[in-house]
């Protein structure tokens, strides 16, 4: 629930659901540590991290996956809630291997892990499809019962002190994530 657009390690933690609170309440309990017994404790603050591993469940694998289904001609609709909606989407492999690298670097802080860079569900949705040679428009019904009744703010990371102290940028995160994904998918279904 921050005013702010951009969330850096100095952003006010508010969280708005039982799942932030109990982040929020790890991320209390490692300071507290690191600071009454110095221990050595990296907090990674992880903005939302896809794979192609992702369950069907996450709007991301939704899409890939019904993409790819569309374009073995096994469904003919995808159904969405607010595509409007932006979030700053990376790379889950990408954010372990520098959980893994901050880790073993003499680093003993808290760190936003993220892209900085917001993409529509309607923007990844496109380049699933565009990918696949498919028009979205063609294929997509929004369903208002999918929509949230309270719209999320969009909020990016600010991955400037990761970017200090590790020389962190991403690689992988909109069009090529989408890309890596859906193509994960088209093979996938194609082999069963």
């Amino acid at each position: 629930n921050s005013t702010e657009e951009e969330i850096s390690e100095k952003s006010i933690i508010s969280p708005l659901s039982p799942y932030g609170i109990s982040k929020a309440t790890a991320l209390y309990l490692c300071r507290y540590y690191r600071s009454a017994y110095g221990l050595k404790i990296i907090n990674p603050i992880l903005f939302n991290h896809e794979s192609e591993r992702r369950t069907k469940e996450y709007v991301t694998r939704k899409i890939s996956l019904t993409a790819s289904l569309i374009k073995a001609n096994k469904i003919d609709k995808i159904t969405l809630g607010d595509t409007s909606a932006r979030i700053d989407w990376g790379y889950a492999p990408e954010y372990v291997d520098l959980m893994i690298n901050l880790a073993i670097s003499e680093q003993n802080d808290e760190f936003i892990i993220g892209t900085g860079s917001l993409f529509s569900v309607h923007e990844f949705a496109k380049a699933c499809f565009e990918r696949l040679d498919l028009n979205l428009e063609k294929y997509l019904e929004i369903d208002q019962k999918l929509i949230r009744p309270t719209k999320n703010k969009p909020l990016k990371a600010n991955i400037k002190k990761v970017n200090s102290v590790s020389g962190y940028l991403p690689k992988i995160y909109g069009k090529e994530l989408a890309h890596r994904m859906v193509d994960n998918d088209l093979k996938t279904i194609s082999n069963v």
